[in-house]
């Protein structure tokens, strides 16, 4: 009993003491607070800037045990300075994932100082997938056929693909077609830079899902009335077929 009237004190301190740290400027949509385990994605707003910021647990970051207790989605403004924070520094909660995997994947959207490797770095928190980072890509083989069948130079690739951009709107689908994408990845511009990438990677019977920077794919053009400008792209693949 005495073990759980301390314990109690101690949490009624440490709530009583946040407060006067930070206020709550507006609650998230979610109650969801991080995990011990999770890295943190933030944005901070102060007199001069905007700007997004990963922190990591065990980081020593000044404002990690406000953090960790305040839910995703929740503004909060500072009362006081803190570390390398100013007084009335608004921070957000943005997301969080395991940091195992952040730490993955990080270096593939650092700096994160342009609005493409910002969005970049929101999709890869907030999507279910797991990616690895490969050669400026990120990917996951969802499925492994294990057949050994690759392409060689001048192969015709026979592809059930979907495309979209990071919001979810549809670029490209092969679904309810009775065609497949069909390229030669050997032909200058039959293929995007990045998706030639992960055709190396693939064999016949592969399903992938792979996310492509702009620079890989449409670059600074995009295509006019379908993909804006510095996009990056969604594709959801399955190699049915390599005719050598």
């Amino acid at each position: 009993m005495r073990t759980l009237f301390l314990f109690l004190i101690i949490v009624l301190v440490s709530c009583s003491e946040s407060p006067e740290k930070y206020e709550m400027i507006r609650f998230g949509k979610t109650s969801e607070s991080p995990e011990p385990e999770d890295a943190l994605l933030i944005e901070l707003e102060d007199e001069n800037e905007i700007k997004v910021k990963i922190i990591h647990p065990n980081e020593q970051d000044k404002i990690q045990n406000i953090l960790y207790h305040i839910g995703i989605g929740d503004l909060i403004q500072l009362n006081e300075k803190i570390g390398e924070y100013d007084s009335k520094t608004k921070i957000q909660l943005l997301d969080c994932r395991d940091s195992e995997y952040i730490r993955g994947i990080e270096k593939g959207v650092m700096p994160l100082d342009t609005e493409e490797s910002i969005r970049l770095v929101q999709y890869l928190f907030s999507t279910e997938t797991r990616f690895e980072y490969k050669a400026g890509i990120f990917v996951k083989a969802a499925v492994k056929s294990g057949s050994g069948i690759k392409g060689i130079k001048n192969s015709i690739y026979r592809v059930d693909m979907e495309c979209e951009l990071l919001g979810g709107k549809k670029v490209y689908s092969t679904a309810g077609s009775s065609t497949l994408f069909e390229f030669n990845k050997s032909m200058p511009g039959q293929v995007t830079p990045g998706l030639a990438l992960v055709m190396d990677m693939m064999e016949v019977g592969d399903e992938y899902e792979a996310l492509i920077p702009s620079s890989l794919s449409f670059g600074e053009k995009g295509i006019e009335g379908l993909v804006p400008p510095n996009s990056p792209l969604v594709y959801r693949l399955k190699l049915i077929e390599i005719i050598r």
